[in-house]
């Protein structure tokens, strides 16, 4: 019932706030994707003063959402796997932008520079949604894309979330706390 939801929140909420790289796992239908949606919602009343952060959290952080299922698409056509490491991580992270762009749209175009601000600053709080519905031989490049965006931007905290089961080989990021 209600209070089972809001004791699961809690205990997400609070593996978060000691993580700042949280690989967030759980059956299907668990509440990993609730879970950040209402984080993210969270974080951004706070960041607008209407709210007090989470716990744990920085109430300055900018929120972000990226669904990986439709950053895989993106991934599946890069060409990247004979580049040097350096280049490879560029096209990765272009792609990332580029997945971020089109899910903002025209209308947002402000919002990119502020946006681009954070991510340098490390003032992000960054959800990357359901790593388990990513086909199985992209989840290296999703692994690779992960690690090309922390290398390149000080991230503060990221969320990963998936489902326990598809959590093995290759979806597994090093650095993460599973939780």
């Amino acid at each position: 019932g209600r209070d089972e939801e809001k004791e699961k929140f809690l205990m997400a909420l609070e593996a978060a706030a000691q993580s700042p790289r949280l690989a967030l796992l759980g059956a299907p239908g668990a509440g990993k994707s609730t879970f950040v949606k209402k984080l993210l919602a969270w974080q951004a009343s706070a960041r607008l003063g209407k709210d007090a952060a989470p716990d744990g959290f920085d109430a300055n952080l900018l929120p972000v959402l990226i669904i990986l299922r439709d950053l895989a698409p993106r991934l599946a056509v890069l060409d990247v796997d004979a580049l040097p490491d350096q280049k490879r991580a560029g096209k990765l992270v272009q792609a990332v932008w580029e997945q971020v762009h089109s899910d903002l749209g025209e209308d947002c175009a402000d919002f990119h520079t502020g946006l681009h601000e954070a991510l340098q600053s490390g003032g992000c709080l960054l959800a990357l949604d359901g790593l388990d519905e990513v086909p199985h031989d992209l989840r290296g490049r999703v692994r690779q894309t992960v690690d090309a965006l922390l290398k390149q931007y000080p991230i503060q905290r990221v969320i990963v979330t998936c489902r326990v089961r598809s959590y093995v080989g290759d979806s597994i990021l090093p650095n993460f706390t599973s939780r």
